[in-house]
């Protein structure tokens, strides 16, 4: 997503370590941009009317080299 991930200096286990902090992202920053996602099964829970359910959930995402950035408008139906 092209995205700049900015770098700063932590303190841990009383070690200083360089880290990528992840910047606060707009909708905009993510929508239409073509990207390859890998999705499993997130950890199981109990929904308030008792039934067990297993979430979907995004194990891995990587750029799309040969994909287009689409254009969504507030009434475009989910692209998949």
């Amino acid at each position: 997503m092209q995205i700049e991930l900015p770098k700063k200096t932590k303190k841990v286990n009383g070690e200083e370590v360089v880290v990528k902090s992840l910047p606060t992202l707009e909708e905009s920053d993510l929508l239409g941009k073509p990207v390859i996602a890998v999705v499993g099964e997130g950890k199981k829970y109990t929904n308030k009317n008792g039934k067990e359910v297993t979430p979907k959930e995004v194990k891995f995402v990587k750029a799309w080299r040969d994909g287009h950035t689409k254009e969504i408008t507030s009434d475009a139906d989910i692209p998949f």
